[in-house]
């Protein structure tokens, strides 16, 4: 219940000592009254106007006990216990002079539930002073225009004294809330806290609740909101002579990262609950706990059996959690609903994860519209950035996410060594060295550019937070607009070599292009078959005039100038006469196919079929050497490409 306010000043009227109650009839007597009917009319005090007004201005849907967020996110039991061990040492640690504490972690990482469950605790302990909470879908509280006057409002919850002296500051100025955050952070909760202070002394000072908790900073829609907030909390809230600390919880996004970097050494601490906290052990409690409650208040006896969940099917949950809750707690969402069995719910899961039954697709909405948001608005920053780059967003993003993955970069199966172990990658396809690192800038709650070590340097490779992630990518009616296939990804790799050889200004990259191409073109046209479908490649239009492009700009010239049969090799995964019959020339061949049926210059069909002609013939002796080479190992490993019914490993040909 909200405190009373304190008591006001009594009304004297002149001739009445002080205290006394004004009289209608003074002095009257032997007089009769009849129908009266007596109205006592009093103008509201200043603080219960400046009150009222603050209330229009503050945002219920915000705080941690608000209907609107009913049944939110909390700690599971006994998970995240060393988490909760540090943030609650800290908050309870008052003489510590760092005040400030930031958790950031990947989308889904648990970070609302560990705020949720910080703000429930502390408000039981009468520590909490305020709390808000961000959400990019709710208008109300998207932006900054609300926060002051909810953190103000929750302080005049704690104490009447604060409560009519906040409230006298909103109607010394009913413009207040138009004005700057700082303006409205000084008057509404700076100077009432220094006001107590002045006031009430000491003692009653450090009884004031002191925690501030503020979640999804990153879902405030305003980057320059964002930091305007940040500003404030360093400049206002956390002076000398205010008694608060700061919970802050956040996605590492860009402008957040550069706020903690220009703190003084110190002055905030950095909790990253995605690097520093393996999550998976919490997960898998978790879901074993969640699974049996919802299987002992199921009416299918099949998920009350004691055998309902198997430990396979925990396993491959935890494996698809990535180490990040958000995957859980979807499964556990979709499986408990009451409209169907459990287990044939998880089951749903199970085989749509391994491709053996088509996913629901209301079983990951919320995730895909989480992933959909992010990557939206990534893409939107990027575009404006880079308004006059050629290059689509997405496309640039998945040859990072499919061929220089952290866990095992697939780019050595496209180029050679010394392309593929260093950054020079980007170079060869005509991109900024620093491309991986200007995509990301706004997907590090997704991802992060972690640095593997190559042939006498390191070089940088994209690392995924969630499995399912990478799972919406590839799934054309999850990503839906943002679908780009691994197929497409691959084919503007080979048209960026064949840009290269073309037009590029450096030797070497040129010659590690025309090395390089082969092998590409090869899994290109293979890869199908390696994603196990039923549908041979097919060219793209765009790869057709690219490839015209790379004809008619002498492309063939340089490409057969520069190459000497035997005299160099891939340096990949193939000999380099079977990397060119299985790439170059069935690419010629798709390409002749492909004018053929749209029936195009006839000089060109020429010109297409005696490049074919040429590689087939300058390559057919060493490809009968190694067909001979290689038929005489019976050990040897089965390649990553398929050409016909051959298999090669090129162990003995480079």
């Amino acid at each position: 219940m909200a405190a009373p306010f304190p008591p006001s000043p009594s009304l004297n009227l002149p001739g009445l000592p002080p205290n006394s109650s004004p009289s209608l009839f003074a002095n009257a007597n032997n007089f009769h009254l009849q129908n009266l009917n007596y109205y006592q009319v009093s103008s509201p005090s200043r603080s219960e106007t400046g009150w009222k007004l603050l209330l229009e201005h503050t945002t219920p849907s915000a705080l941690y006990d608000s209907r609107a967020r009913f049944d939110p996110p909390k700690v599971d039991k006994h998970t995240r216990v060393e988490v909760m061990e540090r943030l609650t040492t800290w908050i309870e640690d008052r003489e510590s002079p760092t005040r400030l504490l930031c958790m950031t972690g990947a989308a889904g990482a648990g970070k609302s539930a560990l705020q949720q469950t910080i703000a429930e605790r502390y408000a039981e302990s009468g520590a909490l002073a305020a709390s808000f909470f961000f959400s990019c879908s709710d208008p109300s509280r998207n932006n900054v225009s609300a926060i002051v006057p909810s953190i103000a409002y929750q302080l005049g919850l704690r104490h009447p004294y604060l409560r009519q002296w906040i409230g006298e500051a909103v109607d010394d100025d009913h413009l207040v809330f138009s004005k700057s955050l700082r303006t409205q952070m000084d008057a509404l909760v700076v100077r009432p806290v220094e006001h107590f202070r002045a006031q009430m002394g000491p003692a009653k000072f450090s009884s004031l609740p002191y925690l501030i908790t503020i979640d999804a900073l990153d879902e405030c829609l305003d980057d320059q909101h964002q930091a305007d907030l940040l500003s404030v909390i360093h400049t206002s809230l956390l002076r000398d002579n205010m008694p608060f600390r700061i919970f802050l919880a956040s996605r590492p996004e860009l402008t957040i990262r550069t706020a903690l970097e220009s703190y003084p050494q110190g002055f905030v601490y950095h909790l990253r609950l995605s690097d520093d906290f393996d999550a998976t052990d919490d997960i898998r409690k978790a879901l074993w706990r969640r699974l049996r409650e919802i299987g002992a208040r199921s009416s299918d006896p099949l998920a009350r059996s004691p055998l309902w969940p198997t430990h396979d099917d925990v396993e491959s949950l935890v494996i698809a959690s990535s180490g990040q809750f958000v995957y859980a707690a979807t499964v556990i969402r979709y499986v408990s609903d009451r409209r169907g069995s459990p287990v044939k719910r998880l089951q749903m899961v199970l085989e749509g994860r391994h491709g053996e039954a088509p996913a629901n697709e209301r079983l990951f909405a919320e995730l895909d519209l989480l992933y959909m948001s992010i990557l939206s608005n990534a893409k939107e920053a990027w575009e404006v950035a880079n308004p006059d780059s050629p290059y689509d967003f997405v496309v640039l993003l998945r040859i990072f996410e499919c061929y220089r993955c952290s866990d095992f970069p697939l780019s050595s199966f496209l180029v050679t060594r010394r392309y593929h172990e260093s950054n020079d990658f980007c170079h060869l396809l005509g991109l900024d060295s620093n491309t991986l690192d200007t995509l990301t800038l706004d997907l590090r709650s997704l991802v992060s550019v972690v640095d593997k070590n190559g042939s006498g340097e390191t070089y940088d490779t994209l690392h995924l937070y969630h499995r399912s992630f990478v799972e919406f990518l590839d799934t054309p009616t999850r990503s839906k607009g943002l679908y780009r296939s691994t197929v497409l990804v691959t084919e503007f790799i080979v048209s960026c070599l064949m840009r290269q050889i073309c037009h590029g200004l450096d030797p070497d990259a040129i010659e590690g292009a025309i090395q390089s191409l082969p092998s590409t073109t090869w899994w290109m046209i293979d890869m199908e078959s390696r994603l196990e479908t039923s549908e041979a490649y097919e060219i793209s239009q765009s790869l057709y005039d690219a490839f015209l492009r790379f004809t008619r700009d002498q492309g063939w010239d340089k490409f057969f100038t520069t190459w000497v049969a035997g005299e160099w090799y891939t340096g990949q995964h193939s000999p380099i006469g079977h990397a060119i019959e299985g790439g170059l020339v069935r690419l010629l061949a798709l390409v002749m196919e492909y004018a053929k049926l749209k029936d195009l210059d006839r000089e060109w069909i020429f010109t297409i079929g005696t490049h074919h002609a040429n590689l087939c013939q300058q390559i057919a002796p060493f490809v009968a050497l190694e067909k001979r080479e290689m038929s005489k190992r019976s050990d040897f490993e089965v390649l990553p490409f398929n050409v016909g019914d051959s298999e090669f490993d090129d162990d003995d040909n480079v």
